[in-house]
């Protein structure tokens, strides 16, 4: 109970008969009980080693595998060389010739975990023959072929190099050549922020602050992700907050903000302002990559009270 790692060797031969040599899995099974009481007993996490390099799960995600209700067995599936489904098919140009898949997957009873719920995973795979000596890039593939940049670094096991990431979800992930992907990477993402904003539907709200000034807000309403998920590609989020004393017209720029908030310290007294916000997205250059229309945002108001 005093452990701060409990470790577990699996063999790749000892995995099911649905291993094949194009697609090489490894799998271990654990009974849930004991997964609690490693989480419920102990601070350790849990490290399982397989020929296919080794995946460590700490203890909050070892909390959130317990929590599940469904099932009484855990399973965590280490795939190499696994494949695209056919929604992800758009990123096999990242993948090109010399990447390589990895499936990595935890399922309970016959749900798969995505989500950690907090928790994290450290996972070391081993660097593919073809990308030996070359620049790489470790990503994450979504379940439509959008493909995450994953922070990761190259370590020395023995005479080997592996490569080592963090994550906090489970799915498809593969190692790829920098030169051969990034370029496809930075135009894919650039595609999908815009078609994000295109989309997405503003709300601003008003409040007086204690010196009856006017605090103006801006939230996502068609996503609470949006903004996040928007700066984990790398881009800059910028809102332009407008005012007017007209519902539908004349709307001025007041402000640029990097912050979802600014306070609007000037106005005429009895008169009713207008609030709308407009959603300016950067690219890493800080090139502007996309912007909202004002007609996607929902006006607030508030008659100023402060002043003669």
């Amino acid at each position: 109970n005093r452990s701060d790692i409990i470790e577990i060797t699996v063999s790749s031969a000892a995995a099911s008969s649905e291993a094949a040599a194009t697609a090489k899995s490894t799998e271990l099974e654990i009974p849930k009980t004991t997964v609690a009481s490693i989480a419920k007993d102990t601070d350790a996490s849990l490290v399982v080693k397989t020929d296919s390099g080794s995946v460590t799960l700490d203890n909050k995600t070892l909390e959130t595998i317990t929590s599940e209700t469904n099932g009484d067995t855990v399973k965590l599936i280490v795939k190499e060389n696994a494949a695209l489904t056919e929604a992800q098919r758009a990123a096999s140009a990242a993948i090109g010739e010399n990447g390589k898949l990895f499936d990595l997957a935890v399922q309970i009873g016959n749900r798969l975990l995505h989500d950690f719920q907090g928790g994290k995973a450290y996972v070391i795979l081993p660097m593919p023959q073809k990308l030996k000596g070359k620049d790489i890039l470790v990503i994450y593939i979504d379940d439509n072929g959008l493909c995450k940049i994953l922070n990761h670094s190259v370590v020395k096991i023995g005479a080997e190099d592996y490569i080592r990431f963090t994550t906090t979800h489970f799915s498809t992930f593969a190692v790829v050549d920098k030169d051969e992907a990034e370029g496809f990477i930075k135009e894919q993402n650039a595609a999908h922020v815009k078609e994000l904003m295109q989309s997405a539907k503003f709300k601003v709200t008003t409040t007086k602050t204690s010196k009856k000034s006017v605090k103006v807000q801006v939230a996502a309403k068609s996503s609470k992700s949006l903004i996040s998920d928007i700066k984990s590609l790398g881009y800059t989020v910028k809102y332009q907050f407008y005012r007017s004393t007209k519902k539908t017209a004349g709307y001025k720029a007041a402000v640029t903000k990097k912050t979802a908030a600014y306070t609007n310290t000037g106005g005429k007294k009895g008169t009713k302002y207008f609030y709308k916000v407009q959603v300016r997205v950067y690219d890493a250059d800080g090139k502007l990559a996309a912007k909202t229309a004002l007609k996607q945002c929902k006006y607030a108001s508030r008659t100023w009270t402060k002043g003669k």
